[in-house]
């Protein structure tokens, strides 16, 4: 009975001691996983510093950052088994990058500046305008405004501005109109542009009356002008054209202004922009604007009959076609 008792606690301590052993490995497995230990961490520091070596620019720092990666590379290898294969793909990635670093760096002197290599970029110097005094632009615009001359045409709806160069050079117009009321408060500010006006040329702008939230007109009592011209470089796609056009029109059956426009330049343009201005006796009553794309040989075109607030037909006894500008955007 004792031999049994004995063969017993020998048998059930060898068990405890097998389960001991095996809880241990286990838990040190998990550990491990958890943690990639001194091995592991320098690995993934390898990886990273070969990444980053590799996308940098050629430079001194770019062969000692791929120099440390294949360094550090190298010790991961010795360490874990399972991290082995992130400092092989640093050593990889290390060897091949100095391969292809090192011999750009003597052919670029360590500047990493391609224009030194031969038939490399050009180097550029960056050349900074100098700041044109205020007083000076000031006058310019001044004296490139003087040689405009701007007609002003107040409709039932709207104010068109016909300015005409008579300069040497095409010029770009900033129009600013203010609208006061009887007692000189401000009630509406209006702005437009018109890009290169040809010399000889002129610009026609339509400028909205004063109106309020429900889009209805507001009575003023007057308006302030300002005009700043700019000169511009002769542009080949906004050479103007239209003197050059054959435009014929009449009055449709149904009020509105037929134009036929014959194009004998051999261009076609993108964009040709067109207005018509209604006059009754000396007043004018009526403004229209459209743009005719893609022009070839020959379009017609069709402007609307002037209407008032209600939408009413306006009378008119005559009328005026105007071709404002010409584009070719491939020109």
């Amino acid at each position: 009975m004792g031999e049994n008792d004995s063969w017993k606690r020998d048998w059930e301590n060898d068990s405890q001691k097998k389960m001991n052993d095996e809880k241990r490995n286990q838990l040190h497995k998990a550990l491990e996983g958890e943690n990639p230990g001194p091995s592991g961490a320098v690995a993934v520091i390898s990886l990273v510093a070969a990444l980053l070596g590799f996308f940098f620019p050629y430079s001194t720092a770019k062969l000692i950052l791929l120099a440390c990666a294949l360094l550090l590379g190298i010790a991961g290898m010795i360490g874990r088994k399972k991290w082995k294969g992130l400092g092989v793909a640093s050593v990889v990635i290390s060897l091949y990058s100095l391969f292809t670093a090192v011999p750009m760096y003597f052919l670029l002197g360590n500047t990493g500046n391609l224009a030194s290599l031969p038939g490399g970029m050009p180097e550029t110097e960056t050349v900074w305008a100098e700041e044109v005094p205020r007083e000076e632009t000031t006058a310019e615009i001044e004296e490139i405004s003087a040689r405009l001359s701007t007609q002003e045409l107040l409709l039932p709806k709207e104010l068109v501005l016909i300015s005409q160069n008579n300069g040497e050079k095409p010029v770009s117009l900033d129009y600013s109109v203010v609208f006061y009321g009887e007692s000189g408060e401000m009630l509406s500010l209006e702005e437009r542009y018109f890009y290169d006006c040809f010399p000889g040329g002129k610009a026609i702008v339509s400028v909205s009356l004063p109106r309020d939230r429900d889009y209805n007109l507001v009575p003023f009592d007057h308006y302030e002008l300002q005009i700043d011209a700019e000169e511009e470089q002769e542009d080949e796609r906004y050479l103007y054209f239209g003197n050059e056009f054959q435009i014929t029109s009449n009055i449709g059956t149904e009020g509105t202004v037929l134009v036929s426009v014959i194009n004998p330049t051999g261009e076609t343009f993108d964009a040709v922009d067109m207005c018509c201005l209604y006059y009754s006796g000396d007043d004018a009553v009526g403004y229209a604007s459209l743009t005719l794309t893609q022009l070839g040989e020959k379009a017609v075109v069709e402007f609307d009959h002037p209407r008032d607030e209600s939408f009413n037909p306006v009378a008119f006894d005559r009328y005026e076609i105007f071709v404002v500008s010409t584009e070719r955007y491939d020109a």
